[in-house]
């Protein structure tokens, strides 16, 4: 007996679904890149770059910057950081990121790392109670 058409259709998605999900998904064990699986990970691996940025102050929004930090392994970062230009050198800040997703990067084939692989934009950074910090993590009033 056939099945109705409307029927048929969310038996084929939900079997396609299925099988997206089965592809997507990381091999039992395997480590998940991604700001909450890495948490432990990234305080150590960007503990240059966070002597580096120190407490980020500023006076103005002007002195606040966002720098990429980590590798997916899908591609991307795994999430930002904001840096004062008032007290950390960009040159020096850019080449610390960049040398600790590098190492990331290298590191994913031999761990079979998998990846969210969502997109982690750039939020911006602003002056705020004299820290730089994340246009996200700014409490709004």
């Amino acid at each position: 007996m056939a099945l109705p058409r409307p029927a048929l259709f969310v038996v084929a998605t939900a079997v396609a679904g299925v099988a997206l999900l089965a592809c997507a998904a990381p091999r039992p064990g395997a480590p998940v890149a991604g700001a909450a699986a890495s948490a432990s990970a990234s305080a150590s691996a960007v503990d240059p770059l966070s002597a580096h940025i120190g407490d980020a102050a500023c006076s103005a929004p002007t002195d606040c910057h966002t720098v990429a930090i980590g590798h997916k392994a899908c591609g991307g970062p795994e999430t930002w950081r904001a840096w004062s230009s008032k007290r950390s050198d960009a040159n020096q800040i850019n080449e610390l990121a960049a040398r600790d997703a590098a190492r990331r990067q290298a590191a994913q084939p031999k761990g079979g790392v998998a990846s969210t692989c969502s997109l982690v934009t750039d939020p911006g950074a602003t002056c705020d109670a004299g820290r730089c910090v994340l246009r996200s993590e700014r409490q709004v009033n």
